[in-house]
């Protein structure tokens, strides 16, 4: 429906808004982001949803290792990485997410550990 193809639209400019810190002032981005991908995620199915939260994580990833962004965004990218991990750690009930879950923290610790020793904020 139309209702929802712009809430996917003004979802993706969030999103493209939090990953170029295009307002780094507004924190409260993050909470419409994620009530918004939360209202779209009501009408998807676990696999689509599990889609969704992935992809939220790496967004998030990659604005926390994008060293032309300021500190203080990459912080607060960091501060709600729990949200879509929480998404995922809710829809694993199988083995196999599991374990993809797994993988992901090991990664994100990884990650996150090289940018705060590279990079304390």
């Amino acid at each position: 429906t139309l209702g929802d193809d712009c809430n996917i639209e003004y979802y993706e400019q969030l999103g493209n808004a939090i990953e170029h810190a295009d307002s780094p002032q507004r924190h409260d981005i993050f909470l419409s982001y994620f009530q918004l991908s939360d209202q779209i995620a009501a009408s998807l199915d676990a696999e689509q949803c599990w889609s969704l939260y992935l992809a939220q994580l790496a967004l998030l990833l990659r604005s926390i290792n994008n060293e032309l962004l300021p500190n203080h965004w990459r912080r607060a990218c960091y501060e709600v990485l729990n949200k879509p991990l929480l998404s995922l750690q809710r829809l694993a009930t199988t083995t196999e997410k599991k374990c993809q879950l797994n993988a992901y923290y090991i990664q994100i610790n990884k990650q996150i550990t090289k940018v705060f020793n590279l990079h304390p904020f």
